[in-house]
């Protein structure tokens, strides 16, 4: 079965997608459904779906800014966008985002059954490999110890919850300074760098692509206490979340060579 998230604010369209798409008939399983993109971004990299379905406008976080991100740790995640707006530049910006297929709602029950044939076939053609957590994951091969590759994956699908090595290592039976060892050689890190360094990249895209509360970010990606998360941040990046979000966002808006300022 390849895996299914649904991701729209509207309770109602959700249903009318669950609806409309044979997803059984097909080989699909839902395996997350959202009306919050935050929510949905806390989770999407530990459900490792094939095929996301994502509304285009949602408050905090359009359905293309969540592509952006996502893309980041899920390379292979295969996304269609559902919108109620023909608007052109909605459609470049999903084609620069190689989005698989762009559906104006309501989408009537043939165009979802072709829909669904087509995304079938694309899976099989590829394989459906699983995609990658982040570009820091490392080889499962290096440790040569089973039980540190279990430490390893439940770590990146918990990467945003409190995570204490020593009990890690306990709770899948390896020596705690022995599993510090092979966590250094497997990742490049010590684990407590590593844990940081993915966290802080993901807050880096939320601060670059949502305008989402920086006390928000530092709660999604697992730090409670907001001084501590800008603490760390600020040592990483040289830059505070907020002086961060302000540089990125405004060379976003500045006009390229070429390009007329609007207005």
């Amino acid at each position: 079965m390849y895996r299914v998230v649904l991701l729209d604010d509207e309770k109602w369209a959700l249903a009318d997608v669950r609806h409309v798409f044979p997803f059984q008939k097909y080989g699909f399983e839902i395996v997350g459904q959202y009306t919050s993109a935050t929510a949905a971004l806390a989770d999407i990299v530990s459900l490792q779906p094939d095929v996301l379905f994502v509304d285009i406008r949602m408050p905090v976080l359009s359905g293309l800014d969540f592509i952006r991100i996502v893309s980041e740790q899920l390379p292979d995640l295969v996304s269609i966008i559902l919108s109620g707006y023909a608007e052109f530049g909605y459609a470049q910006s999903a084609l620069r985002l190689k989005v698989f297929e762009y559906c104006l709602k309501p989408v009537e029950e043939e165009a979802a059954e072709a829909l669904l044939q087509k995304l079938q076939l694309h899976l099989q053609q590829r394989g459906a490999p699983k995609a990658s957590l982040t570009a820091d994951e490392p080889d499962y091969n290096l440790s040569g110890n089973r039980n540190f590759s279990l430490l390893l994956k439940y770590v990146q699908e918990h990467i945003y919850e409190r995570l204490v090595l020593d009990k890690l290592a306990k709770r899948f039976f390896i020596n705690p300074s022995y599993c510090g060892q092979l966590f250094k050689s497997a990742t490049g890190k010590p684990f407590s760098q590593y844990v940081r360094d993915i966290r802080l990249q993901r807050a880096r895209e939320l601060l670059e692509h949502t305008r989402m509360p920086i006390t928000e970010i530092a709660q999604l990606i697992g730090y409670d206490n907001l001084h501590y998360f800008t603490r760390l941040f600020t040592a990483k990046y040289r830059l505070s979340p907020r002086e961060y979000r302000n540089r990125a966002q405004s060379a976003q808006q500045t006009p390229q060579k070429g390009e007329e300022p609007c207005g």
